[in-house]
């Protein structure tokens, strides 16, 4: 196999196996004699959080997690949980998404497979949700979000769900100045209440993606630039919206 597509396959798996360990580590809650109240009020503060992202009760998780990282800063395998969290309250499908092969190479661009995943015209919330998961994760130190770490089990893990969310971050921000029709066409008149500002906070987020390197999400990124790059126009604003202009078929 290929190393960079068995690369990709591991950090995939690994983030696979962080999201399902959320929903199976506490299969046996409530379980058992015990009433399920009496088995919460008996769950550690961790396990609470672990049980709230299962449920997709994301503030309450959020809230958990960043509790127990004010009082233990250092606990950087709690922050890809944390990350997880409010990346789930961003509207990202995160078990879908994790099982899924998004930065396989095919006929679809990164932006349109990831868009699978993500809400279609996000609220200011789910926004600043993404990009407060993107955060997290640059919190933690660089060698326990680097995909070619083996020392540490979750640091590839985290590596992509790095480049996922900072990728999703972009992908839905630029989507506040689009909009699907019914019949499934791309209304692009909200592009022109874009500005500069907005088209390099897009573009940045994907250049540095990109700059990563490998396949997956970091080809995807790049090709996207490169195409963006490639548009006639004077400005990264002009292009950007020229290489999101539909184009007639031939």
């Amino acid at each position: 196999m290929h190393r960079g597509r068995q690369s990709l396959c591991h950090w995939t798996l690994s983030f696979a196996v962080l999201i399902l360990s959320v929903c199976s580590s506490l299969v046996q809650v409530g379980c058992g004699t015990q009433s399920r109240a009496t088995s919460y009020v008996k769950l550690t503060p961790l396990e609470k959080a672990r049980k709230a992202l299962d449920e997709e009760d994301y503030p309450l998780a959020i809230e958990l997690y960043s509790s127990h990282l004010a009082d233990v800063p250092d606990d950087y395998p709690v922050f890809p949980y944390l990350a997880a969290a409010y990346a789930g309250a961003a509207g990202f499908d995160i078990v879908a998404a994790a099982t899924a092969n998004i930065g396989s190479e095919g006929s679809t661009s990164l932006l349109d497979r990831l868009n699978a995943f993500l809400p279609p015209d996000p609220t200011a919330e789910q926004l600043n949700s993404m990009l407060q998961a993107k955060i997290v994760i640059l919190a933690m130190p660089e060698d326990h979000r680097d995909r070619n770490n083996d020392e540490i089990s979750y640091a590839s893990g985290a590596a992509l769900q790095l480049e996922l969310y900072q990728t999703s971050y972009a992908i839905m921000y630029l989507n506040q100045f689009t909009e699907v029709t019914v019949d499934g066409a791309l209304d692009i008149s909200r592009l022109q209440d874009m500005t500069p500002a907005d088209v390099e906070v897009i573009l940045n987020n994907l250049e540095e993606i990109a700059a990563k390197g490998g396949t997956g999400v970091p080809a995807g990124a790049g090709e996207i630039v490169a195409k963006v790059d490639a548009q006639p126009g004077d400005t990264r604003r002009d292009k950007l919206i020229n290489y999101l202009t539909p184009k007639p078929s031939p």
